[in-house]
């Protein structure tokens, strides 16, 4: 982010949401550059990792780094474009909650993103869901 965006963010609530909903997805974005091979919940797993280290948590602790694939298991049976964008919208949910009460249109979108895998959680069917976009994980579990 560059220096007047930083600022601007510092005044404009509905900016500073979509900002880090774009942080999450470039993050994302890197790790797939660097992994080519990961899987989707790899990938998520690095990228909510980033933005703890980011935020001085230890991120070579064990229990944090199985929280990152619990935090991020629903958002990893989101289709491969979209499952960071989801991620980045429940960061804003959960670092700032007020972001998402002014602004409905946040509120929009991570339904829409995430209606399949409400449905699925609903019917039973999560895991075949989550199978479809991370074979590999799903093998182990």
């Amino acid at each position: 982010m560059g220096l007047g965006k930083f600022f601007s963010c510092l005044f404009d609530s509905e900016l500073l949401g979509h900002e880090i909903v774009n942080a999450q997805v470039k993050a994302y974005e890197r790790h797939k550059q660097r992994f080519p091979q990961a899987e989707p919940h790899e990938l998520l797993a690095c990228t909510w990792l980033s933005r703890q280290k980011a935020r001085l948590q230890n991120v070579n602790n064990p229990n944090m780094q199985m929280v990152s694939y619990t935090e991020t298991f629903i958002f990893a049976c989101v289709p491969p474009s979209q499952c960071a964008r989801a991620l980045g919208l429940y960061t804003v949910y959960k670092e700032r909650p007020d972001i998402i009460g002014n602004y409905p249109a946040f509120t929009e979108e991570y339904s829409r993103l995430m209606e399949h895998v409400f449905e699925a959680q609903q019917n039973g069917t999560i895991y075949d869901l989550y199978s479809k976009y991370n074979p590999r994980m799903a093998e182990k579990a």
